[in-house]
């Protein structure tokens, strides 16, 4: 009996440790994944704005380049962008982004208040751009 004891004793302590609340392969690399590469944005000049992330670095033409990191823990996800050079120089632009198939959705504030996340698209005060992946 008392074999048996220890036996569910151990079971019920190994069980829970082998599932997990968050879903297999959901550590952030998938939305770092879909973001990599680069992106058209949409609109009346579409041709004058593109982006590229890939490897943890992000560049919009030759002298807008940095780094970026991404919260894919966050709903909706965080992208924050640390540029090389100019007046942001080493300043973290918080981002909020979206991606649903070959589409990007971006979203920021513009100064003063550039240093403040969005926490949707639909916020007051919160520039949203739309991109198109570039095949």
């Amino acid at each position: 009996m008392r074999r048996i004891v220890c036996l569910l004793a151990g079971v019920l302590l190994v069980v829970p440790s082998l599932g997990s609340d968050t879903p297999k392969g959901d550590d952030g690399a998938t939305e770092i994944d879909r973001l990599e590469g680069t992106w058209r944005a949409t609109g009346k000049k579409p041709e004058e704005w593109s982006i590229t992330y890939r490897g943890g670095r992000y560049r919009i033409d030759e002298t807008h380049r940095g780094r970026y990191r991404i919260d894919a823990t966050r709903t909706p996800p965080h992208l924050d962008l640390i540029p090389d050079g100019g007046p942001d120089q080493g300043r973290t632009l918080p981002n909020i982004f979206q991606i649903d198939r070959d589409t990007l959705r971006l979203a920021w504030r513009l100064p003063p208040n550039v240093a403040v996340r969005p926490r949707t698209f639909d916020e007051k005060g919160v520039v949203v751009a739309t991109y198109e992946r570039v095949k």
